[in-house]
């Protein structure tokens, strides 16, 4: 090994894998694009940000991060940032005052003409050893192989939309998150906070067979957030009481250091599940039950307080009506 240079190495099978070339392609490419925007606080990511929005007017958080792949708990701060330095503009929606429309403002529109000026020399310079022809190609694959995350512009569809060849998977787990009154955004951050490193942890949460990608069947889930509250704190919750709770969005006193650790530390799964069958025991809308745990964990204030609270894009649930 001594005195080998990067040329002479034995890679191995590396060069016949396609991810190894993208991520080297991706490192050339990114290098020369800092150099390129120096000067201008800017990164890859801002870029898209804005030239979407200068596309996309009113556009909301969720299409926005649906674009660009971020998921929202990467976009907000990001979004925050932008806000501060004069970039883009947040207002409520005339149609529903929970959700923001993006806008890009005219300091923002200046910063992306420099840059995308900027990003034609350094374009030209990345695609110089190939032919027009191989660089139109080179596109077109490359929108192939990401073909499960493309989309089409305002002119064509009217209105920003994301078309997703939508996998069994992701049917079922849409179909679920309808069921059990969440978003697609909410049920991705409780998966989050249920296990980052889990990559079943969106099905575990909601509850769905990792075969058959059906719903688990049906447990005594409300027993069992009972029992899992029951464990530290003097006195026993029951299924009754907990039943109660959730319908009706009152703690007693009693129970409140019972109810604070269902929230915090039981198994999300668990939650869930308990209040799907509180649902469907109740003959209560789903929906009203989550506005109670809402209401509750805002009282609680449990250590997982983000996980319970439905932000404005969520929209299966009102902020207190």
């Amino acid at each position: 090994m001594t005195g080998k240079t990067a040329a002479t190495l034995n890679l191995g099978r590396l060069p016949n894998m396609v991810g190894y070339h993208l991520r080297m392609a991706q490192l050339k490419v990114f290098g020369d694009f800092e150099q390129a925007l120096a000067g201008l606080d800017i990164t890859p990511v801002i870029v898209e940000v804005l030239e979407i929005l200068s596309h996309n007017r009113g556009m909301t958080q969720t299409q926005l991060a649906a674009a660009i792949g971020l998921d929202r708990s990467s976009l907000v701060p990001l979004l925050n940032k932008l806000q501060k330095r004069q970039l883009v503009a947040r207002e409520a929606s005339n149609k529903d005052r929970r959700t923001n429309n993006l806008h890009l403002k005219s300091e923002g529109a200046q910063l992306l003409a420099e840059a995308a000026r900027r990003i034609a020399l350094h374009a030209q310079d990345i695609l110089a050893a190939l032919s027009k022809k191989e660089a139109e190609q080179l596109i077109v694959l490359l929108m192939r192989l990401g073909k499960n995350r493309t989309w089409a512009s305002c002119s064509e569809l009217g209105e920003f939309k994301l078309t997703h060849a939508a996998s069994p998977a992701d049917q079922a787990i849409r179909n679920r998150c309808k069921t059990l009154g969440l978003s697609l955004a909410h049920a991705k951050r409780l998966a989050a906070e249920n296990d980052r490193t889990d990559p079943q942890s969106l099905l575990r949460v909601l509850g769905l067979d990792f075969t058959t990608l059906t719903p688990m069947k049906s447990c005594r889930w409300l027993w069992m957030a009972a029992q899992t509250s029951s464990t530290t704190y003097p006195g026993t919750l029951t299924p009754e009481t907990l039943l109660a709770i959730l319908t009706s969005g009152e703690v007693p006193p009693t129970f409140a250091p019972h109810v604070r650790h269902l929230l915090g530390e039981a198994r999300l799964q668990v939650v869930i599940m308990a209040v799907e069958q509180a649902a469907r025991q109740s003959g209560a809308p789903i929906e009203v039950i989550w506005r109670n745990v809402e209401r509750i964990e805002d009282e609680m204030q449990s250590c997982r307080k983000g996980a319970w609270m439905f932000d404005e894009e969520d929209g299966a649930v009102p902020l207190h009506p």
